[in-house]
């Protein structure tokens, strides 16, 4: 890992549902769209750079399908800190708290 540019937030994906295959998430900010690189289970990808201090819409997409697999969240990234956002659950859940989700947890 690079040292962290002050001014932005550095941002990775993480898959840990064991039943998803391989996903991708999607985050976008006022119609542009960053894709991390899909991941199957336990796989992480590396930091990508966002904006700071703007909402951003995040998404978790089947690879396959190209469906949306989770509830979508927004979020707001703070310059300078590491995140990472990761899917947990399961995809063939019946229970609220036990399906397929997004996370995001800051690491500094």
């Amino acid at each position: 890992l690079t040292l962290l540019n002050a001014e932005r937030p550095k941002v990775r994906f993480l898959n840990m549902s064991t039943d998803a295959g391989p996903l991708v998430l999607e985050v976008q900010l006022l119609g542009t769209k960053t894709t991390f690189a899909e991941r199957a289970y336990q796989q992480v990808t590396d930091y990508t750079e966002l904006t700071a201090g703007t909402e951003y819409t995040i998404n978790l997409v089947n690879k396959a399908t190209g469906a949306n697999v989770a509830t979508t969240v927004r979020a707001t990234f703070v310059k300078g800190k590491l995140y990472t956002i990761w899917a947990k659950g399961l995809s063939a859940a019946t229970l609220d708290a036990q399906k397929l989700s997004i996370q995001v947890s800051v690491q500094n």
